[in-house]
């Protein structure tokens, strides 16, 4: 018991260092940020470690495994949570992980790489550690106390800059200024815009990562609440944050994640109430909806000036079109494997160090994932990915929605279809899904989805009485 009370919370203080990096790295600089991920990674390896040795026991919602390394990820049975496509997902996986390994024979950027690899591979680790150490239901909950966190830490931040500092602030750790130059937005940690209306950036010092990270808690307290999976309190709190943060960020890219991530959700419970109708009634509704999703996106497409206009947002979506631009040149370039493997752009390394400048900021991403993971890996990696994407929706898309018993379905496929979709929906206009939480979540999806786990046949109300005794 201990020993998954410590796994527990190691997973709380992992999900908060990968979706709170940034607030680390403002206050203790890059230096301070890789000395913290060598303890975190530490800390990994013991959790790891004991799992081994203590083996995966049958509690409630946990899945049984066996007490090799990895043995119970690979471990397929009839009636686990997710299908019978977890095969081609986790070997997608790995070939993703081995191309971006051997992109350093080839990269223009080999330290870069290197540093990028070790970043991809610490950060799959976590997601293996927390899946071979804990139960789906536990990784949930542990995620959902993480952002609430995160969340809370945001908006006290921001109370605090607004009434106290009354200023906008920057990171702790020094930033390059031209004295006598205006100090372009993007660098402020906080703006102090609490009081005036203006969009709020929490600890994580912008607005669409914080808005993001409400958007995921929104999804976890809200599933975990219905299914009855996490203390009525922690929930409530959770879904009061992250309601009011997604309104404070106002983030166009979230917004757009969460009327896609809405559409979904609709279309689960519609398959929920019609399993038992027919298959052909069944097809008809899905055909209904993904419809209207090509609907809304034509309509998107051919208003887009209106919608922008509505938003704030500028008709060349924040300079993204220029930055799609140039990455996309660089592709053409390099169009079979790519540049090299690097994940988040590091801002020392050349060329990144002024690919993507707007305005004088330095952005360190292609703000698509899919044009990132082209531009890096070539088609090959590009072709690993979609098909990553695709096994492993189909996994949770084949999953037993329609349940005799709705609370499992709710943890065991609605919750994962749903968190799927915010990823992908960013995944558009953010390259975020390539490193850090967001590839720690998808991670733990792909490799939770190929273990038995046992918590969709278990209760959940037991599994919130274990969590209520554990603290």
């Amino acid at each position: 018991m201990a020993t998954r009370t410590a796994a527990y919370a190691y997973a709380i203080l992992a999900f908060f260092t990968l979706f709170a990096g940034e607030a680390i790295r403002n206050t203790f600089s890059w230096y301070g940020y890789a000395g913290w991920i060598a303890v975190m990674f530490v800390g990994c390896v013991v959790v790891f470690a004991q799992g081994v040795r203590a083996g995966r026991q049958v509690e409630g919602d946990q899945s049984r495994a066996s007490i090799r390394p990895l043995r119970g990820l690979l471990d397929q049975r009839k009636g686990a949570a997710f299908g019978r496509l977890w095969p081609a997902a986790v070997v997608l996986l790995g070939a993703y992980i081995v191309w971006a390994i051997v992109s350093l024979a080839w990269s223009a950027y080999p330290l870069g790489t290197l540093t990028g690899i070790a970043a991809l591979l610490v950060v799959t680790f976590v997601a293996v550690t927390l899946v071979r150490s804990l139960g789906w239901i536990e990784i949930a909950r542990a995620l959902a106390v993480a952002l609430t966190v995160i969340l809370a830490l945001s908006l006290l931040f921001e109370i605090i800059v607004a009434a106290v500092a009354r200023r906008p602030i920057l990171p702790v750790f020094p930033i390059d200024v031209v004295p006598g130059q205006k100090i372009p937005d993007a660098f402020y940690w906080s703006r102090a815009l609490l009081f005036e209306g203006g969009r709020i950036q929490g600890i994580v010092g912008n607005a669409n990562l914080l808005g993001f990270i409400a958007l995921l808690a929104l999804i976890l307290c809200g599933c975990l609440l219905a299914a009855g999976a996490l203390p009525r309190w922690l929930a409530i709190s959770g879904l009061a944050l992250a309601t009011l943060e997604l309104v404070l960020t106002r983030s166009s890219t979230v917004i757009a994640a969460t009327v896609t991530t809405v559409l979904v959700l609709a279309l689960g419970v519609l398959l929920r109430r019609g399993a038992r109708a027919s298959r052909a009634v069944r097809r008809r509704v899905g055909s209904g909806v993904i419809a209207l999703l090509l609907v809304g996106v034509v309509v998107a497409l051919i208003q887009y000036r209106s919608l922008l206009a509505i938003m704030g947002k500028s008709d060349d979506l924040t300079g993204r079109f220029d930055i799609w631009s140039t990455v996309g040149t660089l592709f053409l370039q390099r169009p079979v494997v790519g540049w090299g493997w690097i994940g988040y752009w590091l801002p020392w390394i050349a060329p990144f160090d002024h690919l993507a400048e707007r305005r004088g900021v330095v952005y360190l991403q292609a703000h698509n994932a899919f044009l990132d993971v082209a531009f890096q890996l070539g088609v090959v990696g590009l072709i690993l990915f979609i098909g990553l994407i695709i096994a492993i929706a189909t996994r949770i898309g084949r999953g037993e929605l329609g349940s005799a018993d709705a609370s499992a379905s709710t943890v065991g496929v609605l919750l994962p279809a749903l968190l799927l979709t915010a990823l992908l929906t960013q995944a558009l206009a953010e390259s975020r899904l390539l490193y850090e939480g967001n590839w720690a979540l998808l991670g733990v999806l792909v490799l939770a989805s190929a273990a038995p786990l046992a918590q969709s046949r278990a209760r959940p109300d037991d599994a919130a009485v274990r969590l209520d005794e554990s603290r």
